[in-house]
């Protein structure tokens, strides 16, 4: 009795209508579009494969490829194309950053490779649905981070 309870645990688990293992890119791709739609986003497809949608002018990334490695990562992702040139500018904006870090909740602001301001919020999630549930309460966390990270600038 046990064996087939137990089955039937993992067959809702692995195939059910909400479940993120179940989900091709395809369907990923337009159930996020369809979530920004919804919000009163207007979202579209990059080349990359992820979802992209403008929050107060900004571009940001809803990342499927990182979805598919893992399906219950969901990561929104935001990078600026301000570039720190000095040594100075750049230990500026790593403090701006530590002070956006401690002071926002979710989203994290850092310096990438390329000397420019990233800004992510991420978060696991069980279900489809978690995502829909999330996802405005995560643009507001970057942005907030955002202006933080620039009033510190």
């Amino acid at each position: 009795m046990r064996k087939i309870v137990f089955s039937a645990l993992v067959a809702l688990l692995f195939f059910g209508t909400n479940n993120l293992y179940a989900q091709t890119k395809s369907q990923l791709q337009q159930m996020y579009v369809s979530y920004l739609k919804a919000e009163g986003y207007q979202p579209s497809i990059d080349s990359d494969g992820d979802v992209k949608f403008t929050a107060e002018g900004l571009s940001l990334y809803i990342d499927i490829d990182e979805q598919l490695k893992d399906p219950n990562y969901f990561r929104i992702a935001l990078q600026t194309s301000v570039e720190y040139k000095t040594k100075a500018e750049r230990l500026k904006a790593f403090e701006a950053a530590n002070i956006a870090n401690r002071t926002t909740r979710i989203a994290k602001v850092y310096i990438t490779s390329s000397n420019k301001t990233a800004i992510i919020a991420e978060g696991f999630i069980t279900k489809a649905d978690d995502a829909k549930e999330h996802l405005k309460r995560m643009v507001n966390a970057m942005l907030v981070a955002r202006k933080t990270f620039a009033e510190n600038m």
